[in-house]
């Protein structure tokens, strides 16, 4: 019984850190701050299906993001208003999903204490995985929307000489 259940347990937590990938334009830890792109944001409307793709700028009534479906650009611009909710990446996550199985194999050496030790070692690296995938993301409870400016590609607005129908 325990022995299925130290394989259920593996499989949930591959299942869980396999969820979508952020944008690939996004930078690594080491490139924060130089990153001439804008971070990654899904948006849930009030009404509508999510958008989601690069924050491009804010003003006080819209936020507009560069959206890509099906190979084309597409700049959204959302009112405020519509905002629901939203989730912000601004780096690539870490990935410690190897972690799991790993620690369920190192386990295995514990002899009759992997009974013990094999699930205290997944849950543990399920719940680093699980941190690990978040560490680098905002959503609408840990950041305003005024503060949300500081992620987008032109945090002080768009500069005058740029036409919208330009940004890629």
């Amino acid at each position: 019984m325990e022995h299925k259940l130290i394989i259920l347990g593996i499989l949930l937590a591959l299942l869980s850190s396999s969820c979508k990938a952020p944008a690939a334009y996004l930078p690594e830890v080491e490139e924060i701050g130089v990153n001439e792109f804008g971070s990654y944001i899904t948006v849930d409307l009030s009404e509508g299906s999510d958008i989601e793709g690069e924050l491009i700028v804010i003003d006080s009534k819209n936020l507009i993001v560069l959206t890509k479906e099906k190979e084309i650009q597409k700049l959204r611009t959302i009112s405020i208003a519509d905002i629901s909710s939203f989730k912000l990446t601004y780096a690539q996550p870490k990935n410690y999903g190897l972690t799991i199985p790993g620690s369920a194999l190192v386990s295995l050496s514990h002899g009759a204490l992997a009974v013990f030790t094999a699930p205290l070692n997944i849950a543990v690296t399920s719940i680093i995985t699980a941190h690990g995938a978040n560490a680098f993301t905002y959503n609408n409870k840990s950041i305003t929307l005024d503060d949300l400016k500081m992620f987008a590609r032109f945090p002080q607005g768009l500069p005058p000489h740029i036409e919208m129908a330009n940004i890629e």
